[in-house]
């Protein structure tokens, strides 16, 4: 169901029409038709993680997004495309078909958005032909706009497994539905909604495809224009056709489709038409792997069952680092699929525990608590908890860590090693009522000596995984109020980061060094990665955003600094560029034997990635030279 997000009142008409006229397809419409979309909307405001509309919820609103971002998942609970942000229109294609929603959206951050009733959504359709012309261009292009995504699910599995690397003959679900290019528009439409069929093929005598009818055209050309329904289909067909043989790879016909913008392929061999593989065929494909490994993690019962699917997670981040899937989404699957992981773990060997009265929050720190892991992290995890009045800590603690490390253990065997330092719930030192949380934090920042500087690198990064989240959102307070009291720490944590110096040299273009063992070489996380994860930490500190992942810290400060938009994504390309450079690191050095390693020789990068990587470093000095002047003490 929709989320109780509360309403509120409607701010000055003026100040959302301001919005909206920054992006598309208001940016172009009539000014009279952005009021009347002002007018008959409603604001609502979203928390941080709440549901706006779950999947197979009829949609009752065209929600624009006027501030924050929202996520859109699968039925897996799994991020699908990128977070859609301000200006954003959802879900178009669930309205515009009058279906229920495929997929849920939920905030991604604390977001406030327009809710126009379906019904105003409708009628303005008919009256705003920019607003129909963006609905069905956009609609169009939601194939190309998910691809980089989709492409990850092939990987559960050998290529030669692949639910996309199938032939098309299989995905082949009956024989073709013809007509002539003669038959009228109103058999046409009978037919289609006799044989519950979203295409007509437009054949000549001989059988030969000249053109495809779809329900594309229904909305578009026949709800929207009317025509006259005795008149020939030929009229009204798209002659925009692709085709490809029985033999084909599935993945070449979703490429197609993303590259000419259709929602259908026509399967022929030679002269002879086989059948039609539509967007929806291959959609599903892609969900049944994406349902695999997820159901999986959620039916085990057991710890070894558990260690399997976490083989399949690393070989899922190979196979889409093989593929050239962007770092940006092999991260956010990887990171996804390893807290889905991570969360039975803590089901699985915590089960029969009680503590009656006390709240138990499991947090990630590090790379986990930013949600930025890749094939090669170990872990840094702890435990939050309340206990009630009366109740002394060391008793919780002595029930809760038996369990911890056995999740400790169990994660080990899931290929997440041991924390050297010994970061992990396990450790007494890391399993802390929030009150010694607190007070542990307000001791590092009273010492400011290099060790505690170090702990903040990982602790400070931390997020709720499992249980009541409600114990970190209050440490996270607690935290930003120490920080405001604490100005000589951030200072220590400032030029703690602005010691690690890019490695651009003045004669050569990267600083290299020469550890034993890996001679000539950078490490990529230390001296390329850390210096934007540094940087958006002490700016979100100060500024007191709850956000822990490193883009999404870096837009959030942008936004309530007023920073160059430009200027922040160029940070974050630069932060992705660095993590596919790492990534294809890890993929080779597991190709050849070789232990995980961050130090990558520049001189095995060609020179066109040698030259992006050179500008990836620039804009880490950048962020630092404004770290420099901001925090002026």
């Amino acid at each position: 169901m929709m989320a109780r997000s509360a309403p509120i009142p409607t701010p000055d008409p003026s100040t959302v029409i301001e919005v909206l006229r920054r992006h598309e397809p208001f940016a172009s419409m009539d000014q009279a038709h952005v009021a009347r979309v002002v007018a008959h909307g409603t604001v609502v405001e979203f928390r941080d993680g709440e549901n706006v509309l779950d999947t197979g919820e009829s949609p009752r609103h065209l929600h624009i997004v006027l501030q924050g971002s929202v996520q859109v998942g699968d039925d897996t609970g799994l991020a699908l495309e990128p977070d859609l942000p301000e200006g954003s229109l959802f879900p178009l294609g669930a309205l515009l078909s009058g279906r229920a929603a495929g997929c849920p959206y939920r905030a991604a951050a604390a977001t406030r958005c327009l809710a126009l009733p379906a019904d105003a959504f409708r009628e303005l359709l008919d009256q705003s032909p920019e607003l129909r012309r963006f609905c069905s261009e956009r609609v169009a292009s939601q194939l190309e706009d998910v691809l980089e995504a989709a492409r990850g699910s092939q990987a559960l599995r050998r290529a030669d497994q692949q639910p996309l690397s199938q032939p098309l003959s299989r995905l082949i679900r009956r024989k073709p539905v013809t007509c002539g290019p003669e038959t009228p528009l109103g058999a046409v439409l009978e037919a289609m909604q006799r044989e519950e069929i979203g295409s007509m093929i437009v054949c000549e005598a001989g059988g030969a495809p000249v053109g495809i009818f779809t329900l594309y055209d229904v909305l578009f050309r026949v709800a929207f224009q009317q025509p006259d329904l005795d008149q020939p289909v030929a009229n009204l067909m798209s002659r925009e056709m692709v085709s490809l043989a029985p033999n084909a790879p599935a993945y070449e016909a979703t490429l197609a489709m993303a590259r000419h913008r259709i929602r259908h392929i026509l399967v022929v061999e030679g002269p002879e038409l086989l059948g039609v593989v539509s967007e929806r065929d291959l959609f599903s494909l892609q969900q049944v792997s994406l349902r695999i490994i997820s159901q999986g993690i959620r039916n085990s019962a057991s710890s070894n069952e558990l260690v399997r699917w976490s083989a399949e997670i690393r070989q899922l981040a190979l196979n889409m680092v093989i593929q050239d899937v962007a770092a940006e989404q092999v991260i956010k699957f990887v990171s996804t699929l390893n807290e889905m992981l991570t969360r039975r773990v803590i089901e699985v060997e915590t089960a029969g525990i009680e503590l009656p009265g006390v709240r138990v929050c499991w947090i990630g720190m590090g790379s986990q608590g930013r949600s930025e892991q890749t094939v090669a992290t170990d872990q840094d995890n702890g435990i939050i908890f309340v206990t009630p009045e009366g109740m002394e800590p060391d008793r919780v603690r002595e029930r809760l860590l038996p369990a911890a490390n056995r999740v400790n253990q169990t994660l080990d065997r899931c290929g997440f090693p041991l924390c050297k330092g010994n970061i992990m719930a396990g450790n007494p030192d890391c399993c802390l009522s929030l009150e010694e949380w607190k007070r542990k934090f307000a001791r590092w920042m009273h010492r400011m000596d290099a060790p505690e500087l170090l702990n903040a690198t990982i602790f400070f990064d931390f997020r709720a995984i499992h249980g009541d989240p409600a114990p970190a959102a209050e440490l996270r307070d607690a935290l930003h109020a120490l920080i405001e009291e604490n100005r000589f720490f951030v200072k220590r944590m400032v030029e703690t980061a602005l010691d690690n110096s890019p490695p651009l040299g003045f004669i050569r273009d990267f600083v290299v060094s020469d550890k034993e063992g890996q001679p000539h070489t950078l490490d990529l996380k230390v001296n390329g990665v850390t210096h934007f994860v540094d940087a958006a930490r002490i700016f979100c500190l100060t500024a007191k955003i709850h956000e822990t992942n490193t883009p999404r810290r870096l837009r959030a400060v942008g936004r309530k600094w007023k920073l160059d938009a430009g200027q922040v994504e160029g940070w974050i390309q630069a932060f992705y560029y660095i993590q596919g450079i790492r990534l294809k690191a890890h993929q080779d050095q597991i190709a050849r034997g070789k232990p995980l390693s961050n130090r990558v020789d520049p001189d095995r990068l060609n020179k066109l990635e040698r030259r992006i990587l050179k500008e990836a470093f620039r804009q880490g000095r950048s962020i630092q030279s404004l770290m420099e002047k901001l925090y002026q003490f």
